[in-house]
């Protein structure tokens, strides 16, 4: 299993860079507090042709929105999330993610009701951690939290 981390997904950190404004730093700033990554299987598990439509200059914005939904302020190990579920605020507009821990791990909720499991927890980083995930989170309206 290949993890999309910085390093191995410059393509898509490159167009995240590009589109964003010196405007907003408190967003930027965020950025890398909390990521919720996506395996390289997670990408290729998306219809085909969406990862080189969003590579487009063009589709910039929806790139950039789908990324800052993977991505919630604040540093969180997974050992801080309480049993049961509850609907976390990510960096992307006004949109959450639904996080549930039960006796099998942490699973993450998107905007469309899919199910993403985190499969490695509590990497740190110096500005954050990243929790890595097997599907790429997609916004929506706000999922329901049970």
């Amino acid at each position: 299993m290949r993890v999309v981390t910085p390093r191995t997904s410059s393509k898509l950190q490159q167009q995240t860079r590009n589109s964003q404004h010196s405007s907003q730093p408190s967003q930027r700033q965020a950025l890398w507090t909390h990521c919720l990554a996506p395996v390289n299987d997670a990408f290729a598990a998306l219809p085909e042709g969406t990862v080189e439509t969003l590579l487009m200059p063009e589709n910039v914005g929806d790139l950039t929105n789908i990324l800052t939904f993977h991505v919630v302020s604040g540093k969180v190990m997974a050992g801080d999330i309480a049993e049961g579920s509850s609907l976390v605020g990510t960096v992307f507009a006004d949109n959450s993610v639904c996080i549930a821990k039960g006796a099998d791990g942490v699973s993450i909720a998107d905007g469309t009701g899919m199910m993403a499991n985190v499969v490695i927890a509590d990497i740190e980083a110096s500005n954050g951690v990243i929790h890595v995930i097997d599907k790429v989170l997609l916004p929506g309206t706000a999922p329901e939290c049970m």
